[in-house]
């Protein structure tokens, strides 16, 4: 299931992803995502409604990349 949702913000696009996405991009279960949130080691969500959030595209991106980067540093 891929949903996604885009945002327009100050005339850059931002692009919010629903946890179905953010799993299938890190590869990480749910509940890592979530504690990686409590222990601030992963990017936050973004409320979307009372019942509802989604990540910011680039904020996963990001994370993936200095993940990859400290790999390479170890």
């Amino acid at each position: 299931m891929n949903i996604n949702i885009q945002v327009r913000h100050d005339m850059n696009k931002i692009k919010l992803i629903k946890l179905e996405v953010v799993i299938e991009m890190t590869t990480l279960s749910r509940s890592a995502i979530y504690r990686g949130i409590r222990e601030c080691r992963f990017p936050k969500q973004v409320r979307l409604s009372r019942r509802s959030v989604a990540w910011v595209e680039s904020d996963i991106q990001n994370w993936i990349k200095a993940q990859v980067a400290e790999r390479q540093n170890i």
